[in-house]
């Protein structure tokens, strides 16, 4: 009789968790493809030190007009596209993150009508 009872609920969280299992499979492969993206931040940001370092007029390069400028100016066009494709990570783990939080009180609605219907 117990064992009855307990079926629905039972069955909600064992949906829940084959939800959850999918979930995790998805954080990890968007945590994979956000790795590449990081290493490149981390090099750009490096490629912007150097570059403030650097005295171009100094350089053979100082025949180049505005070649500061423009270096400047596609190193943060870079870092812009780089930092679009992490927001389009972040917001894949977001969804992951509703997904998962919304579980534990679907299991709860499933067991509180549960227990409505069987007190009638």
């Amino acid at each position: 009789m117990t064992q009855v009872r307990l079926t629905p609920l039972h069955q909600a969280i064992r949906k829940a968790f084959q939800c959850i299992e999918n979930n995790q499979k998805t954080w990890r492969t968007v945590l994979d493809e956000c790795d590449p993206l990081i290493v490149s931040l981390g090099n750009l940001a490096e490629q912007f030190l150097a570059l403030s370092k650097v005295d171009l007029t100094k350089t053979p390069l100082n025949v180049f007009p505005d070649l500061e400028a423009k270096l400047r100016f596609k190193l943060h066009h870079a870092t812009d596209t780089v930092m679009c494709k992490l927001n389009e990570k972040l917001s894949s783990l977001q969804s992951v993150r509703d997904s998962v939080g919304s579980q534990v009180p679907q299991c709860f609605r499933s067991r509180s009508s549960f227990l409505w219907t069987s007190q009638s």
